[in-house]
């Protein structure tokens, strides 16, 4: 168990010590990870105090009073602030204001406890700076990795491009030489050796120019449904020019089609790299079989070679960036030793894996695993619906202008607002912005902003829109999992009613982070993964006769995302989460059911269901949640 050191600052006494009984037996344990805190606690009564202890025994936390005697806690803290101490500081406040909580938070002040406290509540704010820190550390961990993976990489690349360009420049030396380049036959090896160097260098330069767009997400992703056969069949055909001449057949056993959601080049990437490799280290007269099937939710695309094989040693090694199996039989077989590599970056972009299974001189067999996730946002019902935005005829977009977008913004604007922002002149990013509606709100606070969507008939409205009320609104066309952006470029980031659609919302969170400026805020608005969800937004919502409102497979149960699932991916990303409120309609929604039957019926507008049930902010996190996170520094 780690020992965590708790400093109180404050000039009270008994406080001090009350401080000290509820934290002295408290442990905080982690049910995922096993992992235990207990605490120890120290004591200052003044703020001078509590500096002379920081610089030298270094709390991790540190529980100050702001209205001390003397020098202040918010001295202090911009004291801790200035020298950057890595001290987690949460206030202590018997007349907490908005101005002092602004103050304290743009100083760094990770929360607020407000006098009188209970023993519950200091265990709970304790309890959430605990695994922040945990968090932070990991973070931490992972800079220090990709740092040394860096080092690694960039070494293993000068290796790579060194002896090749050695050779090349031995075999021009030659030719160049009058002595050596009289020799006609001498002058052709040095050739054909200095073209079997250069293509492996063009082999090596290509498959670190995918990997890097896989690595970078900065490669924008069509994901649309693909005849995977098809582009089995293509492949297959393509790679005969290097099988045929080493008597090598290439067979194909695949349904006649075998759709699935995914990006076309994506597919083709994984299906080359391993057909060229089944080819490039099989034997002569050998055979290379790919098969693509469907098993459950999954497309399975899987290789079988008779080549030289692999130990299982030499397996482990497989999937590295520039780790190739060396030995005798394969010398003289070019390779960059990176198109494995980015074969398994592209099957984890679908939830999947890479599996192999080998064996010496006998031949290896690559399976490829990619979840056919159906239920992706259905654009084509945005293209369909989108002259209707804002048009107040009957759609179901008209649930999402009256029912949620209200709530939404005024959560934002009251969150800003408490934090004294300035508005003008910032820039803004709409995630998911489809016909305008939350991103022209934006542009009225005279913000900068900018609106992505992947449904193109949803921009022409909202262009449209926005020329006809004189609104400079830039709007493209995109996916949050490939923001085209610059690094730290937005000070507001909005993604509302998106993370439950998306094929990935972890790599939107970590494009959101990376576009996202210091500092800069994101907001977020999403659905929560609970039986009430479940019977509401899937199963009224969409299945349910008498009451479906929406078309069928616009949301799917498994990919709501609960809170603590939303809030450990934004803290990977170097986001702290500033708050999480609930979101649920403002009349009971099982109490309204008779009312909704008619809208089966076509008794009971869109509208006016809107009326009905229009949401507000509540406790009770059940259903939607919205909340905002704080790029840190």
């Amino acid at each position: 168990m780690e020992i965590l050191q708790v400093m109180v600052v404050d000039d009270e006494p008994d406080m001090r010590d009350a401080v000290e009984r509820t934290l002295s037996g408290f442990v905080h344990r982690d049910e995922e990870t096993g992992y235990s805190v207990g605490f120890h606690v120290m004591h200052a009564g003044s703020a001078e105090r509590a500096w002379e202890l920081a610089v030298t025994v270094k709390p991790d936390i540190m529980l100050l009073d702001h209205g001390l005697p003397g020098m202040t806690g918010i001295e202090l803290l911009e004291k801790i602030a200035k020298e950057a101490l890595d001290i987690l500081v949460i206030v202590i406040t018997g007349y907490a204001t908005l101005a002092n909580a602004v103050q304290a938070t743009k100083l760094g002040a990770f929360d607020f406890l407000t006098k009188p406290f209970t023993p519950e509540e200091l265990q709970s704010v304790v309890r959430k700076s605990v695994e922040h820190i945990a968090l932070q550390r990991q973070i931490s961990r992972i800079a220090e990795e990709r740092r040394s993976i860096r080092y690694e990489f960039l070494t293993s690349l000068v290796d790579q491009l060194k002896d090749p360009m050695s050779a090349v420049e031995e075999a021009l030396q030659a030719i160049g030489d009058p002595e050596r380049g009289a020799d006609p036959a001498e002058r052709q090896v040095a050739t054909e050796q200095s073209l079997a160097r250069l293509e492996g260098m063009r082999k090596l330069i290509y498959d670190l120019l995918d990997l890097t767009r896989i690595e970078s997400g900065r490669r924008k992703r069509n994901l649309v449904q693909v005849d995977v056969a098809a582009i089995a069949r293509r492949a297959a055909e393509a790679i005969s020019g290097l099988a045929v001449p080493a008597g090598i057949p290439v067979e194909v056993h695949a349904p006649s089609s075998l759709e699935m959601l995914a990006d076309a080049d994506e597919v083709e990437i994984i299906i080359n790299k391993l057909l060229s490799n089944a080819v490039s280290f099989n034997r002569l007269g050998g055979t290379v079989e790919i098969s693509c099937d469907r098993c459950d939710e999954a497309v399975v695309i899987a290789v079988r070679d008779t080549g030289i094989g692999m130990t299982e040693e030499e397996t482990d090694l497989l999937f590295r960036e520039f780790s190739r199996v060396r030995n005798s039989k394969t010398i003289d077989i070019p390779g960059s030793g990176l198109g494995l590599s980015a074969v398994k970056r592209l099957a984890e972009l679908y939830d999947g894996s890479v599996e192999v299974e080998s064996e010496p001189d006998v031949g290896s067999t690559f399976t490829v695993t990619l979840l056919d996730r159906k239920t992706f946002v259905d654009n084509e019902f945005y293209d369909r619906e989108a002259p209707g935005w804002w048009s107040d005829t009957e759609n179901p977009l008209l649930m999402m202008r009256y029912m949620m977008n209200p709530v939404r913004f005024a959560y934002v604007i009251r969150r800003l607002v408490e934090r004294s922002y300035e508005f003008r002149g910032r820039r803004a990013l709409d995630i998911g912005c489809g016909g305008g509606f939350l991103t022209e709100e934006i542009a009225r606070f005279g913000i900068e902003a900018t609106g992505i969507d992947p449904s193109a008939p949803s921009l022409v409205t909202a262009r449209s829109h926005a020329r006809a009320l004189n609104l400079h609104i830039d709007y493209q066309e995109g996916v949050g999992e490939a923001l085209l952006f610059p690094d730290n470029h937005f000070d507001l980031v909005f993604c509302v009613d998106v993370l439950e659609h998306v094929s990935d919302y972890r790599k939107v969170i970590e494009e959101i982070s990376r576009v996202l400026a210091p500092g800069g805020f994101f907001f977020f608005e999403t659905v929560n993964r609970t039986i009430v969800s479940y019977l509401i937004v899937d199963f009224f919502m969409q299945r349910f006769p008498l009451t479906r409102m929406v078309p069928r497979g616009i949301h799917n149960w498994r990919y709501f995302i609960r809170p603590e699932e939303l809030r450990r991916a934004l803290e990977a990303n170097g986001m702290s989460v500033q708050d999480m409120t609930g979101v649920r309609p403002g009349a009971s929604f099982l109490s309204r059911l008779p009312r909704l039957r008619a809208l089966g019926r076509d008794a009971l507008s869109v509208r006016e269901l809107c009326s009905i049930v229009r949401c507000r902010e509540s406790a009770v996190k059940s259903l939607c949640y919205v909340g905002y996170a704080r790029k840190t520094r």
